[in-house]
C-alpha cells in the first residue's frame, strides 16, 4: 500500500502585517522522518507568534506560542516530542513535525500579534 498525505500552510495578511509561511504546501509519504514549516512576519512590534493546526475533524487547537526570541511554549497535548517549535528571531519561527504519519494531515498556520 502506498499512502501519501498533505501538510498545508496558509499565508495570511492583515491591514498592516504580512505573515508568510514556507513551503505553502507539503506532500509527504509515510516514513519521512520530519519536516519543518517556516513562518515570518514583517512587523518588529509583533512580539507574539502562534502556531495552529486545523485537522479534518474541524478542530482548531493551538500547538504553541512564543512571546519573544528564544521563548517557546508548547501546549500540553503537543509536548510529546512530536512537535518542536523555535523562535530564532523576533519576526521568524519554525515548527518541526517529527515522525510523520497519516494522522498529521492538517492545515498548519501561524499568526502574529502585538499582545496575546
Amino acid at each position: 500500500w502506498l499512502f501519501s498525505y498533505i501538510l498545508v500552510c496558509v499565508t495570511g495578511f492583515s491591514d498592516t502585517v504580512t505573515v508568510t509561511q514556507k513551503p505553502p504546501i507539503l506532500f509527504k509519504s509515510p516514513g519521512i522522518n520530519s519536516d519543518t514549516l517556516h513562518c515570518e512576519h514583517d512587523d518588529n512590534t509583533h512580539f507574539n507568534i502562534f502556531w495552529y493546526r486545523q485537522d479534518k475533524k474541524g478542530g482548531f487547537p493551538l500547538i504553541g506560542y512564543s512571546t519573544g526570541k528564544d521563548n517557546v511554549n508548547l501546549e500540553q497535548e503537543f509536548k510529546d516530542s512530536k512537535f518542536k517549535m523555535t523562535r530564532p528571531e523576533t519576526r521568524k519561527s519554525t515548527l518541526q513535525i517529527l515522525n510523520l504519519v497519516y494522522g498529521d494531515t492538517a492545515v498548519y498556520f501561524c499568526a502574529s500579534s502585538v499582545s496575546q
